[in-house]
């Protein structure tokens, strides 16, 4: 498999590497900057600032090395749980919880939920042949759907809040723009749904034992460090990726594990072990088949926190969220912010602020352990 990787991500980067230069891109994120409306230095900005901070996902690991009680933490273990909340979460509780939080932000929200249970516009449980994960689905042609695998899990609970972010956000703009602007950006689609996670976390934490409260945050934090950190070790890792494709030719799959390897460690930091065989990841990684795409977890994992932030300092400021959900792809997304949410997304500081917050988690778990 490894060796039929390597000749795919060559053959690829090869002829992206060929296009490029016949159409005068001279960075190899260039056009999938410009298919998502962004200013390539403005993501360098971000990306750079994002890399700058891995220190602080190196904090975290360590805190989550010390949880779990193990020396020799490896790469593998990353995802290791902490510990189990027991309690469970069936779909229709959730679904009531989900309307009985949104009902007090806005009731377009719940109604919206509501709506889609009633039209069947959500396929719940897991079955023989369907596809995993989560998903949203719809267009200007047919209505918005949501597909879930849901098991009863805490988890549950948050696929169920960050799906139907994506689904507001589809109806939202196909509410209240032409049919040519009704999509939204690619940079800006995961802002709605980890926005709305934000809503029935604080709701649900609320109700947990003290016991659970710890495993709950250390999960949000794990959330985080995986949407920006490692994200944005992905997209550092592309970049030396087909630059040195672009330079060399070609590389080895050996030579490619190395790569990931390199990357992996610098968000991951000094607790964390590897071995040969970690540096593979980049097989079954399908990102890496759409080049450039893994910052914008990143981004809008950040964004959310901002939004989600000005939204706890003033209720009514819900109705500039909805504005953005409503903008579509009307304008890019540096005008949908600035114009909603008077967010300048050039102002590295304000990226620094949510950065500095997730930090702050970090140091509360390490005193909620001791």
């Amino acid at each position: 498999l490894s060796d039929y990787c390597e000749g795919e991500l060559n053959a690829i980067i090869n002829n992206k590497k060929i296009s490029d230069e016949l159409r005068g891109f001279k960075n190899a994120y260039d056009t999938t900057l410009l298919d998502h409306e962004m200013d390539p230095e403005t993501v360098i900005k971000f990306t750079d600032l994002v890399t700058k901070n891995f220190k602080i996902s190196h904090r975290f690991y360590k805190v989550k090395a010390k949880m779990l009680n193990l020396p020799d933490f490896s790469y593998t273990d990353r995802h290791a749980k902490v510990g189990e909340i027991k309690r469970k979460f069936p779909f229709n509780e959730c679904a009531t919880m989900l309307c009985d939080v949104l009902d007090k932000v806005d009731p377009y929200f719940s109604n919206k939920v509501e709506e889609f249970l009633k039209e069947g516009r959500v396929d719940v449980y897991p079955r023989d042949k369907k596809r995993g994960g989560a998903y949203m689905d719809g267009n200007y042609l047919m209505p918005t759907n949501l597909f879930l695998n849901h098991v009863d899990t805490f988890d549950s609970l948050n696929t169920l809040s960050h799906e139907f972010g994506h689904a507001f956000h589809g109806e939202l703009a196909r509410e209240n723009q032409p049919t040519h602007y009704q999509g939204f950006s690619t940079a800006v689609a995961e802002t709605a749904s980890t926005l709305f996670e934000n809503f029935t976390f604080e709701e649900v934490v609320s109700k947990l034992s003290e016991k659970e409260k710890i495993i709950a945050l250390h999960d949000k934090i794990q959330g985080k460090v995986q949407s920006i950190f490692r994200q944005v070790a992905a997209f550092n890792f592309e970049i030396e990726l087909h630059e040195r494709i672009k330079n060399e030719g070609s590389l080895s799959h050996e030579e490619i594990a190395k790569l990931m390897t390199k990357h992996l460690k610098s968000y991951c930091g000094p607790s964390m072990k590897f071995n040969e065989t970690h540096g593979y990841q980049y097989i079954n990684w399908p990102h890496f088949r759409t080049p450039f795409y893994v910052y914008t977890y990143a981004f809008g994992e950040l964004i959310s926190e901002s939004l989600y932030t000005k939204y706890q300092e003033d209720p009514k400021f819900i109705e500039n969220i909805k504005g953005f959900l409503s903008a579509g792809c009307s304008m890019s997304p540096k005008d949908i912010f600035k114009t909603h949410a008077n967010i300048d997304i050039n102002d590295m500081s304000f990226f620094q602020a949510g950065l500095d917050s997730i930090e702050e988690d970090i140091k509360k778990l390490e005193k909620l352990i001791k």
